[in-house]
């Protein structure tokens, strides 16, 4: 499989735009935290439904959202997309102690977009700055239930690599050499 998907036309009818965020992109990135953190689906985010936690994140200062995307930052980034002026989606990338291999985390899009527009292009564009980065591994964890999740991640190329008995999800890893 070509691990540098397409966009697809549909994409680029609907005016996808997809980047590396930056800290001018605070607001956006902000918007899709606070939206995945607090929607019905947030266990899809992987986020803690502890209440107290939520609130902390809401009450975060603008210097810390600026902050979380600084180019400073070399061992993680961010990426949203955008559907015209409408930010759809948000995925962070973090590269593990164990050098070349970046876990993604903190995925989400909104509903309308699931599945249809976001994936592709976000997928590409994690691809191409993790390999910038000298990362030759991509890898997510999943909760053993979320099936839309596998499908996805199975038809990107990435292969279930390790579960824990006890764990209600396991990992999924994909080479970009």
């Amino acid at each position: 499989m070509d691990n540098q998907p397409s966009g697809h036309s549909q994409n680029e009818q609907l005016g996808v735009r997809v980047k590396i965020a930056t800290p001018d992109d605070w607001q956006s990135y902000k918007e899709m935290r606070i939206a995945a953190i607090t929607s019905d689906e947030r266990d899809m985010f992987g986020a803690d439904s502890d209440p107290l936690r939520v609130e902390e994140e809401k009450n975060r200062l603008d210097a810390d959202w600026k902050n979380d995307l600084s180019p400073d930052k070399i061992d993680q980034f961010v990426v949203l997309a955008w559907v015209n002026s409408e930010v759809i989606g948000i995925v962070r990338a973090k590269e593990r102690p164990e050098k070349g291999i970046w876990y993604l985390n903190s995925g989400y899009s909104k509903k309308d977009f699931r599945g249809k527009v976001f994936p592709p292009k976000v997928f590409t564009e994690i691809v191409n700055e993790v390999r910038k980065r000298g990362g030759s591994k991509l890898q997510i964890g999943v909760k053993a239930h979320n099936k839309t999740m596998i499908q996805l991640a199975s038809l990107l190329g990435f292969k279930k690599v390790e579960a824990e008995p006890d764990d209600p999800g396991f990992y999924m890893e994909l080479d970009i050499n």
